[in-house]
């Protein structure tokens, strides 16, 4: 698992022959939110985890992305690097892979209904690292 993210890390990072990486390509439409960015950030780190089943491999694959961002905008890339990490870090809540083996684990059938139970409770976690990035960005 690790050995493809990290090809499909270094491939964003030096695509481009000319033009622009995957990486800034990416940065500049998220850069286009402005300074409401840091409400987006939490959200791009669980969506990671969610499609990859880590958060290592969220943050190896969106942070490049995440920081350019920051730096198109001017916003400081240490606080949309942690939003980025702790979104992340709260995407394991709906990590496909992560309900299979907690399931499987307690004899549970329906994946369906844990990720039905885990989605509102991570998006609204992930809202709030969303605010208080937003409260951090102000203050800084």
């Amino acid at each position: 698992m690790l050995f493809p993210s990290i090809a499909i890390s270094q491939l964003m990072i030096h695509s481009g022959l000319g033009k622009p990486s995957m990486v800034a390509f990416i940065a500049q439409a998220l850069a286009e939110t402005g300074q409401i960015y840091p409400l987006i950030a939490p959200l791009l780190g669980i969506m990671g985890t969610f499609i990859t089943g880590s958060t290592t491999i969220s943050n190896l694959v969106f942070a490049p992305s995440q920081l350019e961002t920051a730096h198109a905008i001017g916003l400081p890339a240490g606080i949309i690097l942690a939003l980025q990490h702790a979104g992340a870090a709260l995407g394991n809540g709906v990590s496909l892979f992560n309900i299979i083996a907690a399931a499987a684990i307690a004899n549970l059938q329906s994946y369906k209904e844990v990720l039905k139970q885990t989605l509102v409770p991570v998006v609204l976690g992930g809202m709030v690292l969303g605010l208080l990035g937003m409260l951090l960005v102000g203050l800084g």
